[in-house]
């Protein structure tokens, strides 16, 4: 038997909503439930969470609306304005460096667009202060520059779609009520919600459809509104009348006929590839990586997944909001293949002084053993460390040669004054001898450790210039 997804149906779930967006949900439904094996958890599911992000489809017109006040907005976005002001180097406001959320919360609330260039920029593509550009829209809300394209691709694969430029014209989907209703289902699928419509998991659908992720321990916002949206979906199509037809249907009335329940959609299969994988499927990884700007160094048989391609992973992870695991999953292999090359933006700015004051610890070690070394200024390593470094090792230590008989001197005086007569009175020349040899090596071997550490800091700069280990 079929089940009729009637007009009628669609008016009870979003009462307030304009004929327009009605209209283009009935004459969608058939073919795209079809395409994504829709049944009805996963239509519950999805009009449940429509509901609480477009507010019952009645949004006008429908994108988010950006304009906050600062308590709201440190309910909302606490976690993004925090690392709007801990960025290094700062970005100014209207000539303004804040110091903490509150402050920039205090500064920009009731600001839509400035809300959303702190809130959006910088992230999934998105151009530093243009977040404005790529605030939520659609019924589902779509975000950030990498989610328009990504979404403008499903819709061109869904049966009778068209190809739409989503990065170029981003307000079709709030204009467009076809367009905006295609990119509720491409947005199920892309992201991989329809496992969780699947297991009638509202709590964990909601936070990755809201947080985008589901580990972070962050409860998603408008939880109680999306389980009881959810609710409200499940009472007007109950199960028992699924594949039914319903009596409210008339032969004038339009009518959408959805399949009854289906296996879930199968995933496509991705190889999950971790540190020590090798292979062709690593080269794929890395050679992906690196297009998007995510260095993995030399891509050459045997293609191991080693140190380098889990950094660049890590970082991509990071910069994408997935689960930081250095896995390289089914999850991360979809965004993987539809993220856009990296906007790098300020970091290629970044220098040492910045990353040690946002807290690095590498940079921390590597100062602090720089200034245990240099603390022998006094025995003439300060300047010997300028030698090695500026006119070679070797001709550093020959002209370091006098400092070093002068240290000897001072020693064997000091040593002449302290030590009981019956001592210094024995042979001394050998031990002269280990002494001076003892010094030259201690100070050698400290201008290698010193060169090691600057060697360590310079790589910890370049890596947080191109986005890499970004937590170290």
């Amino acid at each position: 038997m079929t089940n009729l997804i009637t007009r009628n149906d669609l008016a009870r779930m979003y009462p307030r909503a304009p004929a327009a967006w009605l209209d283009a949900f009935v004459k969608l439904c058939p073919a795209l439930m079809q395409f994504y094996k829709v049944d009805r958890l996963r239509w519950v599911h999805m009009n449940g969470q429509v509901a609480a992000e477009a507010d019952g489809l009645a949004l006008n017109p429908m994108r988010e609306n950006m304009n906050f006040d600062a308590k709201r907005m440190l309910e909302v976005y606490a976690y993004r304005l925090n690392l709007f002001v801990k960025q290094k180097p700062p970005t100014k406001i209207d000539g303004r460096i804040f110091s903490s959320a509150a402050a920039l919360a205090a500064y920009i609330q009731h600001k839509p667009k400035i809300i959303a260039d702190v809130v959006y920029g910088g992230r999934e593509g998105t151009p530093w202060m243009q977040g404005h550009l790529y605030i939520g829209r659609g019924p589902i809300q779509i975000t950030h520059l990498d989610g328009y394209k990504a979404i403008g691709a499903e819709i061109a694969r869904q049966p009778g779609g068209a190809v739409y430029d989503l990065v170029a014209n981003p307000e079709i989907l709030e204009t467009d009520p076809e367009v905006g209703v295609r990119s509720t289902f491409a947005k199920f699928q892309i992201d991989g919600l329809w496992h969780w419509c699947d297991r009638d998991d509202c709590y964990t659908l909601s936070d990755a459809l809201n947080t985008g992720n589901i580990h972070d321990n962050v409860k998603p916002h408008g939880l109680p509104r999306r389980q009881s949206e959810t609710a409200r979906a499940k009472a007007i199509w109950p199960a028992d009348a699924w594949g039914v037809i319903r009596g409210n249907a008339t032969d004038a009335e339009p009518v959408a006929t959805a399949p009854a329940a289906q296996p879930a959609a199968v995933t496509p299969s991705y190889p999950v590839l971790s540190f020590g994988s090798q292979g062709p499927d690593v080269e794929r990884l890395q050679r992906r990586l690196s297009e998007l700007g995510f260095p993995v160094g030399r891509i050459e048989s045997p293609f191991i997944f080693g140190k380098l391609t889990k950094s660049a992973l890590v970082a991509f992870q990071a910069e994408h909001e997935l689960f930081i695991d250095g896995i390289a999953g089914p999850r991360t292999w979809d965004v993987l293949e539809q993220a856009g090359k990296r906007d790098l933006g300020d970091r290629q700015a970044l220098t040492a002084a910045d990353l040690a004051a946002s807290g690095s610890k590498t940079i921390a070690v590597t100062r602090r053993a720089k200034r245990w070394l240099l603390g022998f200024k006094g025995f003439g390593l300060f300047e010997l460390f300028d030698q090695i470094f500026n006119i070679g090792f070797l001709d550093g230590l020959i002209s370091q040669g006098e400092r070093f008989a002068s240290l000897f001197k001072r020693g064997k005086a000091l040593a002449e004054d302290v030590v009981p007569d019956a001592v210094a009175a024995a042979p001394t020349a050998g031990m002269h001898g280990v002494i001076m040899v003892f010094l030259m090596v201690s100070i050698v071997l400290a201008a290698i450790a010193y060169r090691w550490f600057s060697k360590i800091e310079k790589t910890r700069v370049k890596d947080a210039q191109e986005g890499n280990n970004v937590a170290r």
